[in-house]
């Protein structure tokens, strides 16, 4: 039998397209669970092995077995992706269907149409690995140019206008929160008080899986009680867009991020400290987040001229004295 119990433990066991499959269970998972893991391998069997022996596979299969095990960021591209193909769309099309897509996502950013062109090109390399393809079509799926962002110098004026600029307690939070701590906007998005305050600190789960303790300043207790956040995450940043228009600045929410480490590094903090709180783990990624302002500069290069004086002081006094 494909299914059957060894102890406590429902186990799936069976061989099929040549493949060999041996699963266990964890406790307490039910016969009807394991047939269903038993029908799902099947399937996953026969998607991955009869795929390659069709002619020329449809471009939806090829991309959802390429995805099966995609982040959800991935999957959320890749939807968008699969719900604009033309239909009957072949693997062999994928560089036309390329073109289709660009034409179809003329009004959105170039770096949004590249996520999902990114999608089309990682599917055919995937199809070329498996020999579903005699030849590698990634090529035909070309990115778009993406005008290269220049960093706009933010002020602490600038987040004084932008938090006014705020019509509801959402959108200053939402504000704050990257402001004051330097996370990032999905680490903003995901703080629940309930959950992750530890003494006077917040646990933040950074992008690169790693946990890190970013202390709780006293400019952003008022906000916390608006969250956690539970609107989806378009209509939460709304509220950035709309203070950012109110407020005529030219800036990205992620320059907020930028602005917090800059305040950090003129205040004399070390990198290592800067690096921890923003959770980078390369000093190279902080120094990129950190820019002087020309006040610093000018602070800066006034130094030689006084250090200039005084020595010159000091050689006068040593001259005397001889």
């Amino acid at each position: 039998m494909a299914v059957r119990k060894i102890g406590e433990q429902w186990v799936v066991e069976f061989m099929f397209r040549g493949i060999r499959t041996f699963k266990r269970l964890p406790k307490g998972r039910t016969k009807q669970d394991a047939q269903a893991l038993e029908s799902r391998i099947r399937n996953q069997i026969f998607d991955s092995v009869d795929l390659g022996r069709l002619p020329d596979p449809p471009l939806e299969r090829v991309i959802r077995e390429w995805g099966k095990k995609k982040d959800e960021k991935t999957k959320a591209h890749m939807n968008a992706v699969l719900g604009a193909l033309p239909k009957d769309s072949k693997l062999s099309e994928v560089g036309q269907i390329r073109d289709h897509l660009v034409l179809l996502w003329e009004e959105l950013a170039p770096g949004t149409v590249n996520r999902r062109i990114s999608i089309l090109k990682a599917t055919a390399k995937y199809a070329f690995r498996k020999k579903w393809t005699r030849s590698n079509l990634s090529a035909e799926c070309p990115l778009l140019p993406e005008p290269r962002y220049v960093r706009r110098e933010v002020t602490a004026d600038m987040l004084d206008k932008l938090l006014e600029a705020a019509t509801t307690p959402r959108a200053r939070a939402l504000i704050a929160g990257a402001a004051f701590t330097g996370m990032r906007l999905s680490e903003v998005l995901r703080i629940d008080p309930a959950k992750d305050i530890e003494g006077n600190a917040l646990r933040v789960a950074g992008k690169n899986g790693e946990d890190r303790l970013v202390p709780i300043p006293k400019a952003l207790k008022p906000h916390l009680a608006q969250f956690p956040m539970t609107a989806g995450w378009r209509n939460v940043y709304r509220g950035f867009l709309r203070a950012r228009e109110r407020a005529g600045l030219q800036l990205r929410f992620h320059d907020l991020r930028h602005l917090a480490a800059t305040l950090m590094a003129e205040a004399g903090h070390h990198p290592l400290v800067i690096a921890d709180v923003l959770g980078h783990k390369s000093l190279q990624t902080t120094r990129k987040y950190t820019h002087p302002s020309i006040e610093s500069k000018r602070e800066a290069l006034g130094a030689i001229t006084s250090g200039l004086q005084q020595a010159k002081r000091k050689a006068a006094r040593k001259a005397a004295k001889t």
